[in-house]
């Protein structure tokens, strides 16, 4: 419903890289000024570049991609726009939940990555090290902060479209 609303075909493909790639807002503005970390299947972050962390739990990652993924971080290398600054982006992504008739509350930069990690670790319970590896988190640190969303049969249904092909 949310991506229904977004008005801009360019802001539509900038929230699909940051969706289907779950990376965190940041890598993927400094993936714009450095698309050779897209290899066409996963995006490879050099941490000491890509994250200013205090708490850096590892030295590089590499960002695994279902098709879709691979589509909208292509899709999101072609465009001239970079994405806007932390507060704009959240200020567009509550305005766009207003119009789609959701709830904007804890709508930030943050939401595309905790909503994709939980999904992929809802939908592929048994590949929670590949999935965590992935988004650069510990088991306690996804626990904590990413993985508490609750789910049911039906939204592993429509869920699916979203996360398919991502472990193949």
């Amino acid at each position: 419903m949310l991506m229904a609303t977004i008005p801009k075909p360019e802001y539509k493909v900038m929230f699909q890289a940051l969706l289907y790639s779950g990376t965190r807002y940041v890598e993927m503005q400094r993936l714009k000024t450095h698309p050779e970390w897209f290899d066409g299947n996963f995006i490879k972050l050099d941490v000491g570049e890509a994250v200013m962390k205090e708490k850096i739990r590892f030295n590089e990652r590499w960002v695994r991609l279902n098709p879709v993924g691979k589509m909208a971080v292509q899709s999101y290398l072609m465009i001239d726009k970079g994405l806007p600054s932390n507060v704009t982006w959240r200020e567009n992504l509550r305005r766009w939940a207003k119009d789609a008739h959701i709830s904007p509350e804890g709508l930030c930069a943050k939401c595309t990555r905790k909503t994709y990690e939980s999904w992929l670790v809802y939908y592929f319970p048994e590949k929670l090290i590949q999935i965590l590896q992935s988004q650069g988190h510990t088991e306690p640190i996804a626990m904590k902060h990413y993985l508490n969303l609750p789910f049911n049969s039906i939204d592993r249904i429509e869920m699916g479209e979203f996360v398919a092909g991502w472990i193949d």
